[in-house]
């Protein structure tokens, strides 16, 4: 078994953007416990997928069978994407987010999926924005050492309840001061769903 964490995206999905909740950064390897065929040729293997960080991952499964008597056997190969997630929120914008104009119109859409890929309904999301300052800040570096440097801090101007229903959300996004900007969707229980950067200039 190996575990490659992955950029979501879906085909009938494409001009989305997926924001993978999880902490999934790094790689895993394992084999699973060895076990034996039923008389239908079939075998279950528990991956325990549970054990490893959260977030989304391209499982790849390498199972080679052989004959109790020794002698022959085959290799199959499957690969299949899996996450804990049971939704996922993803947004696209046809502005481009890097550099909006000062006063002028930016809308995102966002969706929310489930693991058929099928749009549902995502309630009660605290919606965040927030002015990204950089201040000032004396840090200790590695070697001990006390430095100035600057340190990104988010300054909340507007936050909100709302709702990904199944047709989607729209957005208009605030563009009448200009700055650096961080959208955030949280859930009730504090999982961040959605998190994206924009610019106004």
């Amino acid at each position: 078994l190996t575990l490659t964490p992955v950029r979501l995206g879906f085909s009938q999905y494409k001009d989305y953007n997926f924001y993978d909740p999880g902490d999934g950064a790094r790689s895993y390897q394992a084999d699973p416990t060895r076990t034996e065929t039923n008389d239908k040729g079939e075998a279950e293997f528990d991956l325990e997928l549970g054990k490893y960080a959260s977030g989304s991952y391209r499982a790849t499964i390498e199972a080679q069978a052989f004959e109790t008597s020794g002698g022959r056997g085959v290799t199959a190969t499957s690969s299949v994407l899996v996450s804990p997630h049971k939704v996922l929120v993803g947004w696209k914008s046809a502005a481009k987010l890097n550099f909006i104009g000062k006063d002028s119109r930016a809308d995102v859409e966002f969706i929310a999926v489930d693991n058929t890929l099928d749009q549902v309904s995502l309630n009660g999301l605290n919606l965040t924005i927030s002015e990204v300052e950089y201040v000032a800040s004396l840090i200790k570096d590695s070697s001990g050492r006390y430095r100035y440097d600057k340190v990104r801090r988010l300054k909340e101007v507007d936050k909100r309840t709302v709702s990904v229903g199944q047709d989607g959300f729209n957005l208009t996004l605030p563009t009448t001061t200009t700055g650096e900007f961080e959208l955030s969707l949280t859930d009730a229980e504090g999982m961040v769903r959605c998190n994206l950067g924009y610019v106004v200039a």
